[in-house]
């Protein structure tokens, strides 16, 4: 993969050629989505066609920034919830056990079982 230019070059040549620059982006992810391995690649060119589309919609690109930024915070919290009841299934004696995922979903009820648990080992830890 090719180094990127430098902010400043591509503020300029989105400023004046903003499909050149559009161009430029799409084939910049493109080139780093084939340079992963390929387990990785599916998930990302997902990701990037969400993204395109994304943009694609907004009105602006200050609303499409805002709407991808939206996205990443969203990923980012389920993460975290991830890493939090990971970390409490770890640190708990009472190893919730954890229901039948479909298609990669938690089912509500599952999920408010353990919410309750992490909220309890939460109160006990308390000073």
């Amino acid at each position: 993969m090719t180094r990127l230019p430098c902010f400043d070059d591509l503020k300029v040549m989105a400023d004046q050629d903003p499909e050149g620059f559009e161009q430029f982006r799409r084939q910049s992810c493109q080139d780093f989505i084939r340079c992963l391995p390929k387990h990785h690649r599916q998930r990302l060119k997902a990701v990037q066609f969400r993204v395109d589309y994304e943009l694609s919609k907004a009105k602006n690109p200050m609303a499409g920034l805002v709407k991808i930024s939206g996205m990443m915070h969203d990923s980012f919290y389920q993460l975290t919830e991830k890493v939090n009841l990971l970390s409490d299934v770890i640190f708990t004696a009472e190893t919730p056990q954890l229901g039948p995922y479909e298609n990669n979903v938690v089912q509500f009820s599952e999920w408010s079982k353990t919410a309750r648990l992490r909220k309890k080992h939460r109160n006990k830890n308390k000073f």
